[in-house]
């Protein structure tokens, strides 16, 4: 059989099989293209866990996936999400309250406050939990605040105006003390107690409570010899005017103070919002003073430290404490 005539035939019996093949190879890559709509229409792809850097099936339709990461809880309910901006501008609105961004939170009525020590030369406070906002005051080594809130690496501290600030974990060194008090009543607002005088939940009464607010407020105050108001004042100030908010009026001076309250001469029946009373050049004249808050710890105008502070009593103080009243 001529060559010719012999490819002619082969071409002729194979044709169809050719054809059927490129019509199937033509259509593959449409059927590709249409496949994960028909899927997802009829619903059996409609959520795809992504494992691996390519989209799932539900970022490819434009359609959010649910976030399967587990974030960490934050430790108070009262803060606002970290904002997204790193670098805001001074003045800027946050998106959902509208307070400026560098305004620094209000703290809410009740808090369960822990002191810890700055365990660094200096320490900006800022006014929110962002690193670029603006700085409230400057804590040194030694210097003590309140912690009332923690977040990630951070620690909320009580402000003197019931606001919070910000400060890093890695830079404090926590007391093994807490208690929780109330911040919402001020000297204007009217002095509520349980007609029973049960204490509350944290073991203290409305009475103590109150007295602990009041001292807590004026952490990181000056310590100023003579002073009398929250720009600087010295120990005596301090307690009289913590006192003065329960209706407790003291004389100005410490040494004067202890002809008001009941006597307390045991150290073991100590309770918080007791004042203590101290000859810190030996004798018996006094010449220094302080509120316990529980805990074996109180809170005084210390010339040491240079502001309101908290220190452990029963280390160095209890050997000079000469006594103790209570209202």
């Amino acid at each position: 059989m001529p060559e010719k005539f012999r490819k002619t035939l082969l071409n002729r019996q194979f044709s169809p099989i050719i054809t059927s093949v490129k019509i199937v190879t033509g259509v593959l890559p449409l059927i590709a293209l249409l496949a994960p709509t028909a899927w997802a229409q009829g619903g059996s792809l409609d959520v795809t866990v992504n494992t691996g850097a390519t989209s799932s099936s539900a970022a490819t339709r434009g359609v959010a996936a649910p976030s399967l990461t587990v974030a960490k809880a934050p430790q108070t309910k009262s803060l606002p999400p970290i904002p997204k901006k790193t670098t805001p501008s001074r003045g800027s609105l946050s998106s959902r309250s509208g307070r400026p961004q560098d305004q620094p939170q209000s703290a809410p009525a009740s808090v369960t406050v822990r002191p810890a020590k700055v365990a660094v030369d200096s320490l900006a406070i800022r006014s929110t939990r962002i690193a670029s906002s603006k700085v409230l005051s400057t804590a040194t080594r030694g210097q003590t605040l309140a912690v009332i809130s923690e977040m990630d690496d951070l620690y909320g501290v009580l402000m003197v105006n019931n606001t919070i600030g910000w400060v890093p974990k890695d830079a404090m060194e926590l007391l093994d003390y807490n208690t929780e008090i109330t911040l919402a009543s001020t000297p204007s607002e009217p002095k509520t107690t349980t007609s029973s005088g049960l204490a509350d939940r944290s073991g203290l009464t409305e009475r103590q409570r109150q007295v602990l607010r009041e001292a807590f407020s004026y952490m990181g105050v000056p310590y100023v010899w003579a002073g009398n108001t929250r720009s600087g004042l010295d120990c005596s100030a301090f307690t009289k005017n913590v006192f003065s908010t329960i209706g407790v009026d003291l004389p100005r001076h410490s040494g004067h103070q202890i002809q008001v309250g009941r006597t307390i001469t045991d150290t073991g029946n100590l309770i918080a919002g007791d004042r203590l009373y101290f000859a810190m050049k030996g004798g018996s004249t006094i010449t220094h003073t302080g509120i316990y808050i529980g805990e074996g710890f109180f809170i005084h105008a210390s010339s040491n430290h240079k502001c309101v502070d908290v220190d452990p009593l029963f280390k160095s103080y209890v050997n000079k404490l000469v006594a103790i009243r209570r209202d």
